[in-house]
């Protein structure tokens, strides 16, 4: 009991003083600081309860990955742009590091199969970026979102996710969520006009968007120009499904998020979204037809069904759509294909590729997140993820990042050769998701917004974790959800 009860006050001493570096470090007042101090036993219990029930609790928590956390607690400048599902996920990283950390026994097999390396090297590129250039407010969040949300999200997801059947049950949730997500995007401003609504940045533009505001809640917003690229591996994981997953049922219900996730991107007018998905998804059905020796037929017959249904509907809508101040549907499909030179949104990208990639080259180190192509204007202006990062985080940053996507390649593609199809079965989704990756990523930052992290961070390590088999700790989560 003594021992127990030295354990949890050494636990309560960190985090005090955590809390108070935190307070420190936000430069908040003295209400704010006191408010992080009383909510350090709560967090104590809610750790406890996380390291006893966190299998069922995380894995469901997807269901709401895109919620903002409440008005109040997004105005501490620690939480700024955060969502509940960062929190909650934030939580059980520092209760498993801490076990890992301080077990007894010591789980060396397990640690050294998280990428630890390359996102130390990401993190750091980050945080030296940010010490040599231009400094606002907001870039510590920023930070801490395209940085240790995704090592923190993995990190959980590794620990959580031991089986192939549990890799597919996070996997169907995240599917369930952002199906619920698109209906919302889709048919909101129709059916809840007075929380739901357009996002003002498409005004004009004939683009699906969203931005929701529930009372007492943070800002929900779907920005256009991103929307297409998350839900090409919303479509692909489900495509997937639709193509071999092992019961009808779930074939039947994969065929219509299929629908859904297909005309969110279409009405997004998301071009590199509708190219990443045809890419992403003939790759899919190529690998099954020449491997597995499956129905070459019928699954000919799906590709081609999600073929004629995506680029007929966008042709579609790209004769009937109306003119807007921004060029119309038919202009940015079109345009893109006859004459890509002349495309008024490739000539933009164009022109700042060119002046990015001499100006990365130039400051090696980075110019930061709010530094090109002048001090105070935001870097993803690029719509380019490699010049992005590089010109926010450096060299340092980029190399880190690309060491990541370079390790869920090589395991992927070594699960291709596992003699589990199951495990074949998510591999070659991972490589269908990193299709999607370089596709979105080849026009614009990809991630920037918490949801955005989970759609295109959360299958990744979903499937990494089965496909690189790890050594689980026994004290991690006994419950199954098998």
């Amino acid at each position: 009991m003594l021992k127990k009860t030295i354990n949890i006050s050494s636990i309560l001493v960190m985090m005090v003083i955590f809390g108070s570096s935190v307070s420190k470090f936000s430069d908040m007042g003295n209400t704010k600081a006191l408010f992080y101090l009383l909510s350090l036993p709560f967090f104590l219990f809610f750790i406890l309860f996380i390291i006893k029930y966190g299998t069922r609790i995380i894995l469901y928590s997807f269901m709401f990955y895109w919620l903002p956390l409440p008005s109040l607690l997004n105005s501490f400048p620690a939480l700024t742009w955060h969502y509940f599902f960062e929190f909650l996920i934030d939580i059980a990283f520092f209760a498993f590091l801490f076990i890992d950390l301080f077990s007894r026994k010591g789980h060396i097999k397990f640690l050294t199969k998280f990428p630890y390396l390359p996102f130390s090297i990401y993190i750091i590129g980050a945080i030296v970026a940010y010490l040599v250039s231009y400094k606002t407010p907001l870039i510590p969040s920023v930070i801490r979102l395209l940085c240790f949300f995704p090592l923190a999200l993995g990190y959980v997801i590794t620990h959580l996710v031991r089986s192939v059947n549990q890799a597919k049950l996070l996997l169907w949730v995240l599917l369930f969520s952002s199906a619920l997500l698109a209906l919302l995007v889709l048919f909101g401003s129709t059916l809840f006009p007075a929380v739901i609504h357009p996002y003002s940045y498409a005004n004009g533009m004939g683009r699906l968007s969203m931005e929701m505001s529930l009372p007492g809640m943070g800002l929900l917003q779907i920005d256009p120009a991103g929307i297409g690229d998350k839900f090409a591996f919303l479509l692909t994981i489900s495509f997937a499904f639709w193509l071999s997953y092992p019961t009808q049922k779930g074939r039947i219900i994969a065929s219509f998020m299929c629908i859904i996730f297909g005309t969110v991107i279409i009405l997004a007018q998301g071009r590199a979204g509708i190219g990443a998905v045809i890419l992403s998804t003939s790759v899919i059905t190529v690998y099954n037809i020449i491997k597995e020796r499956s129905s070459r037929i019928s699954n000919l017959f799906k590709l081609s069904a999600v073929l004629i249904i995506v680029i007929g509907f966008t042709l579609y809508l790209a004769t009937v759509s109306a003119p807007t101040d921004r060029g119309n549907f038919s202009q940015r499909i079109f345009g893109l294909f006859s004459d890509p030179l002349t495309d008024e949104q490739m000539e933009f990208r164009t022109q700042y590729w060119k002046i990015g990639f001499p100006e990365s080259f130039n400051n090696p180190l980075g110019v930061g997140l709010y530094g090109f192509p002048q001090s105070g204007m935001d870097t993803w202006i690029v719509h380019n993820l490699l010049l992005y990062l590089s010109l926010s985080f450096g060299m340092i940053g980029l190399s880190g990042f690309i060491l990541i996507f370079l390790r869920f390649g090589q395991v992927f593609l070594g699960g291709l050769r596992k003699i589990s199809p199951d495990q074949r079965f998510l591999s070659i989704i991972g490589i269908g998701c990193l299709v999607c990756l370089i596709v979105g990523g080849f026009f614009s930052g990809v991630m920037y917004n918490p949801y955005e992290i989970v759609i295109v961070w959360s299958p990744l390590f979903a499937i990494f974790a089965v496909v690189k088999p790890t050594q689980v700790p026994n004290h991690i989560i006994n419950n199954s959800c098998d």
